[in-house]
C-alpha cells in the first residue's frame, strides 16, 4: 500500500512538469532481469544504489533529450544531491558556466564564451536553466576538442608538455586500452568511412587515442567532482558510445575509482516501433535500457559530433 501511495505522489508531483512525453512510446528495462519496469522504479533504483549514472544518448534524437531532462527531474526529486557532468562542455569553459548558473553573467555571454554545441537551445538548454534554477553544479567534463585534434595530428607528448595553465585541460593520463572498445570503435569507423584496408589502421589508432583521450578527461572530471564533494551524486550525459557496455568513459571511470558504484543507461531510438520486450543483443549495453520511437523529423544541428553516439 504504501508502494503504491509513493507512486502515486511521484505521479502528481513530478510528472506535470513534463507532461508533453508521450510514455505510451517508451519502455524501461532492467538488464539484470530483462523486466519491464516503471520510470518510477528506474529513478528510485538509480537513486538507491548508484553514486554515478551515465546517460548514453543519440545526439540528434529529440525525444532522448527529453527524457534526459525527466531523469535529472526525477533524480533530483528524489534526491537533490544529484549534480550533472556532460560531455558538451569542455574543461576551458568551467569558469564561463559557473559564472551563469551563477546569475555573474548573461545568457548571450554564456552563450558567446562556452562553445555550446548547434542543438543546444533545443536539447541541452532545459538541462543548464534545471541546474541554475535548483543551483546544481554542472561539470564541463571534456577535453577542448582542439587538443583531442592535436593528438591526432601530433603526439601525445606534444600535448604533456603544456603549461600547467593549459595542461590542467586534459586527462592526467592518456590510457589506450586495445579491448572490445577498440574494436568496436574500428567497426563503427569502417561503416562510416566506407572503404578501408590495412594501411588506414594507422590513422584510425591515432583518431582512437583521441577518442581515448576524451574518455580520460571525462572520467578525470567526474572522479574529481566526487573525492572534492563526497556527499554528492552525478548524472553524466555522453554520447552512448562513450558509456555502452560499460566502456569508455564508464571503463575509465571504474579504473580511476573501482569502488564507485556506476550506472548505465542507454537510451535506443527506435524508428518505426519499439520492442515489445528486451532485445538480447541490448542486453549488455547498459543496466537499464530505455527505448523510445524516434522523432525521425528532428534534423541533427550537432556539427562538433563525428557520429551520432560518439
Amino acid at each position: 500500500m504504501k508502494t503504491i501511495f509513493l507512486s502515486i505522489f511521484f505521479i502528481i508531483m513530478v510528472f506535470p512538469l513534463y507532461s508533453a512525453m508521450n510514455w505510451n512510446n517508451i519502455s524501461i528495462y532492467d538488464s539484470l532481469t530483462g523486466k519491464k519496469i516503471l520510470f518510477s522504479t528506474l529513478l528510485k533504483d538509480v537513486n538507491n544504489d548508484f553514486s554515478v549514472v551515465f546517460v548514453g544518448e543519440f545526439h540528434d534524437d529529440r525525444i532522448t533529450h527529453q527524457l534526459e531532462f525527466e531523469l535529472l527531474n526525477g533524480l533530483y526529486f528524489f534526491n537533490h544531491s544529484w549534480n550533472i557532468s556532460m560531455e558538451m562542455f569542455e574543461r576551458d569553459v568551467q569558469k564561463t558556466l559557473d559564472e551563469y548558473l551563477e546569475n555573474k553573467i548573461c545568457e548571450t555571454s554564456f552563450l558567446k564564451e562556452s562553445r555550446p554545441w548547434g542543438n543546444y537551445k533545443t536539447d541541452y538548454r532545459p538541462l543548464i536553466e534545471f541546474a541554475k534554477e535548483k543551483g546544481l553544479d554542472v561539470v564541463a567534463a571534456n577535453i577542448p576538442r582542439k587538443y583531442a585534434a592535436m593528438l591526432v595530428r601530433e603526439s601525445w607528448e606534444k600535448l604533456n608538455s603544456f603549461p600547467k595553465p593549459e595542461r590542467n585541460f586534459i586527462a592526467n593520463k592518456l590510457v589506450v586500452i586495445n579491448d572490445k572498445y577498440r574494436i568496436n570503435f574500428i567497426n563503427t569507423m569502417i561503416q562510416n568511412m566506407g572503404k578501408f584496408d590495412k594501411s588506414s589502421l594507422p590513422m584510425i589508432d591515432k583518431i582512437y587515442a583521441a577518442q581515448c583521450i576524451k574518455d580520460d578527461t571525462m572520467a578525470e572530471s567526474i572522479s574529481s567532482y566526487l573525492k572534492k564533494n563526497p556527499d554528492k551524486k552525478l548524472i553524466h550525459f555522453n554520447g552512448r558510445f562513450h558509456s555502452d557496455e560499460h566502456l569508455g568513459t564508464a571503463q575509465k571511470l571504474s579504473l580511476l575509482n573501482p569502488k564507485l558504484k556506476i550506472c548505465v543507461i542507454s537510451i535506443i531510438p527506435c524508428i518505426n516501433k519499439i520492442p515489445k520486450k528486451l532485445n538480447r543483443d541490448d542486453k549488455m549495453i547498459g543496466d537499464y535500457i530505455i527505448y523510445c520511437l524516434r522523432n525521425s523529423e528532428y534534423k541533427n544541428t550537432n556539427k562538433n559530433a563525428m557520429f551520432k553516439h560518439f
